[in-house]
């Protein structure tokens, strides 16, 4: 995922000119990176969460691809689970179904962003850490 400026990156759409170009919206990001991973051997998958910011208007689009879900904590509020489906870059190379959301971020705002790894974290009696213990913990 090279900079957007770089005529080979899968994050703009570039003029014909090479005058300038357009972002990609995060779900068209994310069909470009299916297409592209999906055709190769092996069959592996990896999973996938991206969002564009507006630093002016503070508003954050984003998808996800089996990845685990954002935590948007609102100014003095309770976290919650921003859950947006799709399934893992390279699972499904002829589907391009994937969702986008967005969510304007206010002064004062926590946005969480995680691997599994710490959800699927176990104590010394074998208990699984899980999403309703990092919500508690947050």
């Amino acid at each position: 995922m090279s900079p957007a400026a770089d005529p080979q990156s899968i994050l703009a759409e570039h003029d014909e000119k090479g005058a300038g170009y357009r972002l990609l919206a995060p779900i068209e990001v994310a069909g470009k990176l299916n297409q592209r991973f999906g055709r190769q051997e092996g069959k592996q998958f990896f999973t996938l969460t991206y969002g564009v910011l507006n630093l002016e208007s503070r508003e954050l689009r984003f998808t996800s691809a089996g990845h685990t879900p954002l935590l948007h904590q609102r100014a003095g509020g309770s976290p919650a689970m921003l859950d947006v489906p799709g399934f893992p870059i390279g699972m499904s190379p002829d589907s391009n179904d994937f969702s986008e959301q967005a969510i304007t971020l206010k002064s004062g705002d926590r946005l969480f962003v995680y691997s599994d790894g710490l959800t699927d974290t176990m104590n010394a009696d074998g208990d699984i850490f899980g999403a309703a213990q990092l919500l508690e913990a947050i």
